[in-house]
C-alpha cells in the first residue's frame, strides 16, 4: 500500500514538535499527534522524566520512582537503595552529604556496575533517556574539540581499555578536551589499585553533580516566577 506522507507541526508551550508520518490503514495523523502530545505530557508530569524535582517531592515519591531518579546519578544498586532509604532529607545539602558518604565505600564492583551508563569520552550517548541526556550534557565541550585532540582521546581510550579492561571514566563537566586528554594520559601510568580509587572518585563527582542538577530547593517558585 502506498503511503501518503503528512507533515504536522505542533506548538506545545515553548517546544515545536515536527512530525512526519506515513498514513496507513487504521493509523491516522490525529492518532499519532495525540500520542506525541501525550508523551510530552508524561515527560512534564512524571518525575522520572522531568529534568528536576523538588526535594519535598523526592522525599514523598514511592520507592520505585525514587530509585529510578537516583539510578541516573549512579547505577550502583546498593547505593541507590541506601540513598532512597535515607529519606526524608531536610535539605539538598543533607541529601548530598549522605550520598557522598555512601559513595566513600565504592570499589571495583560498584565501578563495574555503574560504567554501563557511561559512554566513552568523545562518543555521543544514544537514546532519549535521562542517563543519555546527562552524558551528552556533561560531554558538551567535546562537540567543538580540535580533531587532533579528539583523535588523541580516542587512542587514549583504546590504550586505557587494554590496560585496565574497562572504559575510562572522568567528570567531563567543567573540563576542556585538552584537560580530559591530560588526565587520561596521566592516569594510564596508575597501578590497578590507584586507578580504581581515581575512577571511583570521578564516579562520585559525577553522581553528586547529577544529584545537584536533578533536585530543586523547596521555594516552590514556578517557571513564571510566582511562589505557589
Amino acid at each position: 500500500m502506498k503511503a501518503r506522507r503528512a507533515r504536522i507541526a505542533v506548538r506545545t508551550g515553548f517546544t515545536r514538535l515536527t512530525l512526519r508520518a506515513a498514513r496507513f490503514r487504521g493509523v491516522t495523523c490525529t492518532n499519532i499527534l495525540c500520542a506525541v502530545v501525550a508523551g510530552r505530557h508524561l515527560r512534564e508530569t512524571d518525575p522520572r522524566y522531568r529534568a528536576s524535582v523538588y526535594l519535598s517531592d523526592f522525599n514523598s515519591l514511592d520507592e520505585a520512582t525514587a530509585r529510578d531518579i537516583a539510578r541516573v546519578w549512579a547505577a550502583v544498586p546498593a547505593w541507590v537503595d541506601a540513598v532512597v532509604a535515607g529519606r526524608p532529607y531536610a535539605s539538598i545539602d543533607m541529601l548530598t552529604a549522605r550520598a557522598a558518604e555512601l559513595a566513600k565505600g565504592w570499589g571495583p564492583d560498584e565501578l563495574g556496575q555503574a560504567l554501563s551508563q557511561h559512554p566513552r569520552i568523545g562518543e555521543k550517548a544514544e537514546g532519549a533517556g535521562a542517563e543519555a541526556t546527562a552524558s551528552r550534557r556533561e560531554q558538551s565541550t567535546m562537540t567543538d574539540a580540535d580533531p587532533a585532540v579528539v583523535a588523541a582521546i580516542a587512542a587514549g581510550n583504546a590504550a586505557y581499555e587494554r590496560r585496565f579492561d574497562r572504559v575510562f571514566l572522568i567528570r567531563a563537566a567543567g573540563r576542556t578536551p585538552d584537560q580530559i586528554l591530560g588526565e587520561l594520559q596521566r592516569r594510564l601510568a596508575n597501578d590497578d589499585d590507584a586507578e580504581v580509587a581515581e575512577a571511583c572518585a570521578q564516579l562520585a563527582e559525577i553522581a553528586l553533580l547529577r544529584l545537584r542538577g536533578a533536585i530543586d530547593g523547596d521555594d516552590r517558585i514556578d517557571r513564571e516566577g510566582r511562589t505557589s
